[in-house]
């Protein structure tokens, strides 16, 4: 009797212990699963969550949200301003009249995205992938775009008075209106890029590259050409006052009275 008694406490004992450990790996597996069902670059953090999951349209200034991916998302209008948004994945995000101003964004992916009119004055993109983004009438009023990847965006319209650009990837853009009054250009690449109406007042391009860009009717007064190649570049109506260093070999459409003899 005494025999049958302890094994039967000992059976319950067993089975508490095993229910427990179930309940422990069902937790870890629960974490498991979100993270890999959202991708590799996903880390389960609740604050990401709860931003998602706000209604429209959302708000989180000043907040983490780096090393996450928003792909997708529909942000238009959201409130992430000096947000972390670095190494973050918004690829074809929509971040339509986002404020998204002292935001960072290095290193982060936005191809396809669209920020038609949204906040990007001082906005840190050094290093970010906006390959054919729309960033049609943004504002990006002193925004550091160092090294950053725009090939094939759309950036008619913009205003990127004093940005830094420098080392840029901007072949095939549409830069049709944009203002870039007094940006840093040294070394950017701007192949086959459209510049019709540009304004690039007192900017410095230096060593940057325009071959076969579209620089119709485009006002480069004061601006700084020394060491920029612009073999193919169509500079029919293009305002060249007081340019510091140009070398028109090779460009096209050029008024006479800014070729020198």
């Amino acid at each position: 009797m005494l025999r049958y008694i302890f094994l039967s406490l000992f059976a319950l004992l067993l089975l508490t212990a095993c229910e427990s450990s179930d309940t422990d790996t069902s937790s870890k597996e629960l974490d498991s699963v979100f993270e890999n069902s959202m991708g590799k670059r996903i880390t389960n953090k609740p604050h990401v969550l709860q931003f998602l999951n706000q209604s429209a349209p959302k708000s989180c200034p000043g907040c983490d949200l780096s090393n996450s991916d928003l792909s997708q998302q529909n942000l238009a209008g959201a409130n992430l301003a000096n947000a972390n948004l670095s190494n973050t994945k918004l690829d074809r995000a929509n971040l339509l009249g986002a404020n998204l101003a002292d935001a960072n964004f290095f290193n982060a992916s936005l191809i396809e995205a669209n920020l038609t009119e949204a906040n990007l004055d001082r906005a840190h993109l050094n290093s970010a992938n906006l390959t054919r983004a729309v960033i049609q009438d943004t504002d990006l009023f002193r925004a550091n775009l160092h090294k950053s990847i725009l090939h094939e965006a759309n950036l008619s319209g913009a205003g990127l008075y004093g940005a830094n650009l420098t080392k840029a990837h901007l072949t095939k853009t549409n830069l049709t209106r944009a203002d870039l009054s007094h940006t840093h250009l040294y070394q950017a690449t701007l192949n086959y890029a459209i510049l019709k109406y540009a304004k690039l007042t007192g900017a410095d391009l230096t060593k940057s590259g325009f071959f076969n860009a579209s620089l119709i009717e485009a006002n480069l007064t004061n601006a700084n050409l020394t060491g920029a190649n612009l073999t193919g570049a169509n500079l029919h109506g293009a305002w060249l006052d007081n340019v510091v260093g140009a070398n028109f070999t090779g460009a096209k459409n050029v008024h006479e009275k800014y070729l020198k003899d």
